[in-house]
């Protein structure tokens, strides 16, 4: 009987290969998850060089530590863990840059509990190309300025679609406080780029 591609293999399958020092196991594991993994650091980071480095770095642990691996939780998590334990420990060895505070740009409320400030509805019309590249690149800068516990929530739950309950495990927190940091990072994105938009129109001739 033909022996299954390594390809074709499940996460479980090749980890317990790779445990036993299959090599061809672990390079699959590599290749199956590396573009995340760079894609994860990258956006924490917004730094190639660090991202790069984080990607090897997090490879090399996987390596040292898949023995202690006891798939409790699915691999990806596991995995994802390390990836936001090592880019933090590296982003906190750097000069952190200015964080601009979310609670400016929350709505804000009465003491009766009605809003006292809204944040309307934002659509991005895909007028050009030019107008979407710049959506993008804006988007990508107000993540930037998120305050840490938010955009990682943020990443983890709405670009990488992980669930909410596997952020939290990730994390140690509750669902209910997944669910509030991503919705607090949502309103602040919301409002940074409804801002940006509307200044952009009143400038237009």
């Amino acid at each position: 009987m033909p022996l299954e591609p390594v390809a074709n293999r499940s996460d479980t399958t090749l980890v317990e290969k790779a445990k036993i020092g299959d090599h061809v196991a672990f390079e699959e594991l590599v290749t199956r998850y590396q573009r995340r993994v760079y894609g994860l650091a990258y956006r924490l980071t917004s730094n190639t060089a660090e991202a790069e480095d984080v990607l090897q770095e997090v490879f090399l642990q996987v390596y040292q530590k898949i023995n202690n691996f006891r798939g409790e939780s699915a691999f990806y998590s596991w995995l994802y863990k390390i990836t936001l334990n090592t880019t933090y420990m590296r982003m906190r060895k750097r000069q952190r840059r200015r964080e601009e505070p979310i609670e400016d740009a929350l709505p804000k409320f009465g003491e009766d509990g009605s809003f006292t400030q809204m944040v309307s509805k934002f659509s991005l019309s895909p007028e050009t190309e030019a107008l979407r590249a710049e959506a993008r690149r804006l988007t990508a800068a107000a993540i930037d300025t998120l305050a840490e516990e938010y955009k990682t929530v943020l990443i983890l739950r709405d670009i990488e679609g992980l669930p909410a309950a596997e952020v939290g495990a990730m994390l140690g927190l509750s669902i209910p406080a997944i669910k509030s940091r991503l919705h607090r990072a949502r309103l602040f994105l919301r409002q940074k780029l409804e801002n940006y938009f509307k200044e952009r129109k009143g400038r237009t001739p």
